[in-house]
C-alpha cells in the first residue's frame, strides 16, 4: 500500500496561516479547503492538516488517537476543566455522569415542558414596532432558562451581566485564533467577572438535594461528586461548561434563524402556517408535534448548516497515524471545520443559498455535522434543538419578522459562530 507523502516546501508557512487566519479564519478555511479533500499547512514548528471530506472526517472524529492537546489547555484556562476540555479516560468518566441528564425521555418529560412555558412568556412580551438586538436579548433569556432548567435557579436579576460574562469570555478565544493549537497561560478569572462566579458558588453553597434528582444539577452532586470523586471546584467547572454550551451555541442559532426567516418572507410563511394549527388544538405543544413539523425543523437544519456554532473542531495526533494511506505525524494540529464542508459545492448545491428543502431528502452526517461526530458528539444536542425549536414557532406565533436593511449580515467566529455587533430585527404584531 503506497503512503502518501508530503513536502512542506509548498505548503502555506506559518507566518502566512497565522497572519490570514488572525485577519478572517472564516475566509482563510474556505480560501484553504474548498474543493479539496485535504490541505496542509505549517504553523510554528508543527504540521497542520484542514480536512474537508467525509471519510476522512469521519476517520479523525472516531479515532480516539486525536485528542484535544493543547486547545484543551486554552479552554482550561478559559472556561475551567468542564467536559469541554478534558481528553482521554477523564473525559469519558465526566461524559459518563452527564450523559443521563440530557436522555431524551428527561428533555421531553423535564425539561421541554418548561422550555415551551418560558418561550411562550418570552415571545408573547416582546415589544413590537421597534427594533432590538436579538442575540443579546435571546442570550440573556437563555442564561435565565438554562440556569432554571438545569440547575434548578432563578438567575432573573443577573442574566443580562453573566450573557455578557460569557460573551466576554468567548471573545478572548477570537484574540488568540491567530494561533490554533498553540497553549495560553490567560486565567479564566480576568474574563469571567464575580457575577457569574458568585451564583455558581451559591448554587453549590446552597445545594441540599432537593431538587428533581433528573436534573443536571443532581447528577453532577450524585454521581459526580458522590460516585466519582469530583471536588466542588469540579462540581463549578462543569456547571460553567454546561452554562457556555447552552447559551451561546443556542442564541447564537436562534439569532440566525430568525434573521433568515425575516429575509426569507415565503419561508416564514411555510413555517408559520406550518405551525398555527397546534397552537388551536387545547394542548400544549409535544415533543411529537415539534417532530411532525417538516418545515421547522428543515429550517433548523439549514441554518445549522450555513452558521454552526461550532465552527471549526480542533485535535492533535497523540501518536503518528496513517489515515486512508494520509500519513499525519505526531503532534500535528488538525482542523475540522463544518463551516467549510457545509458550504462545500461538491457536497451542496448552490452551497451559499438559504435552501430548507434541501433537507428533504437524507444527507449523510459526515457532509453535515454541526454537532461534532465520534465519542465527542454534543451531549446537549437534543436539548438544544427543543430549546431552539420552541423559540422559534413562539416568536413567529406571535410575531411577523423583517430585517432592518438588506445588508448581509456580519458574522463574528469566536468560540461560537454568533453574529457581530448588533444584531437588529423588527416585529409586527401578528
Amino acid at each position: 500500500m503506497h503512503e502518501e507523502t508530503f513536502d512542506f516546501r509548498n505548503v502555506m508557512s506559518s507566518n502566512d496561516f497565522s497572519e490570514n487566519y488572525r485577519l478572517d479564519p472564516l475566509s482563510t478555511l474556505l480560501s484553504m479547503g474548498l474543493d479539496k479533500d485535504h490541505t496542509w499547512f505549517r504553523i510554528g514548528r508543527r504540521y497542520g492538516l484542514l480536512i474537508n471530506a467525509p471519510t476522512l472526517l469521519q476517520a479523525v472524529m472516531t479515532d480516539r488517537s486525536f485528542i484535544r492537546g493543547k486547545v484543551s489547555r486554552n479552554l482550561k484556562h478559559l472556561f475551567g476543566a468542564g467536559l469541554g476540555a478534558l481528553d482521554g479516560e477523564l473525559h469519558r468518566q465526566h461524559r459518563n455522569v452527564l450523559r443521563p441528564a440530557f436522555a431524551g425521555s428527561i428533555v421531553e418529560n423535564l425539561y421541554a415542558p418548561t422550555i415551551a412555558e418560558e418561550t411562550t412568556n418570552f415571545a408573547e412580551h416582546m415589544k413590537g414596532n421597534e427594533t432590538f438586538d436579538i442575540f443579546s436579548t435571546i442570550s440573556s433569556f437563555l442564561v435565565y432558562l438554562t440556569a432554571k432548567n438545569l440547575f434548578g435557579a432563578d438567575w432573573h436579576d443577573h442574566a443580562e451581566s453573566i450573557a455578557l460574562c460569557l460573551r466576554t469570555g468567548s471573545r478572548y478565544l477570537v484574540g488568540q485564533s491567530a494561533h490554533p493549537g498553540e497553549s495560553f497561560s490567560q486565567n479564566a478569572s480576568g474574563y469571567f467577572h464575580p457575577p457569574l462566579e458568585q451564583v455558581l458558588n451559591e448554587i453549590i453553597n446552597h445545594y441540599d438535594g432537593t431538587e428533581d434528582l433528573r436534573r443536571a444539577i443532581s447528577f453532577i452532586f450524585k454521581e459526580g461528586m458522590a460516585q466519582s470523586a469530583w471536588t466542588l471546584d469540579t462540581a463549578k467547572d462543569e456547571m460553567r461548561f454546561l452554562l457556555v454550551a447552552g447559551v451561546e451555541t443556542t442564541a447564537a442559532t436562534a439569532s440566525f434563524a430568525l434573521d433568515l426567516l425575516a429575509r426569507n418572507s415565503r419561508i416564514q410563511d411555510e413555517v408559520y402556517n406550518e405551525v398555527t394549527p397546534l397552537f388551536s388544538q387545547g394542548r400544549p405543544i409535544s415533543q411529537d408535534d415539534l417532530r411532525s413539523l417538516r418545515w421547522l425543523t428543515w429550517v433548523i437544519k439549514e441554518t445549522l448548516r450555513l452558521f454552526p456554532p461550532i465552527w471549526v473542531f480542533t485535535r492533535e495526533a497523540s501518536r503518528d497515524v496513517v489515515i486512508q494511506e494520509l500519513v499525519i505525524p505526531k503532534g500535528s494540529l488538525v482542523l475540522l471545520s463544518a463551516y467549510l464542508t457545509q458550504r462545500d459545492g461538491r457536497y451542496f448545491t448552490n452551497p451559499l443559498d438559504f435552501v430548507p428543502e434541501r433537507f428533504s431528502e437524507r444527507i449523510s452526517p459526515w457532509k453535515y455535522f454541526p454537532f461534532g461526530g465520534g465519542h465527542r458528539h454534543c451531549l446537549g444536542e437534543g436539548y438544544g434543538v427543543t430549546t431552539l425549536s420552541y423559540i422559534l414557532i413562539n416568536m413567529l406565533r406571535y410575531w411577523k419578522l423583517a430585517v432592518t436593511d438588506n445588508a448581509p449580515l456580519d458574522i463574528e467566529p469566536a468560540s461560537t459562530l454568533t453574529p457581530r455587533g448588533k444584531h437588529l430585527l423588527t416585529l409586527e404584531r401578528r
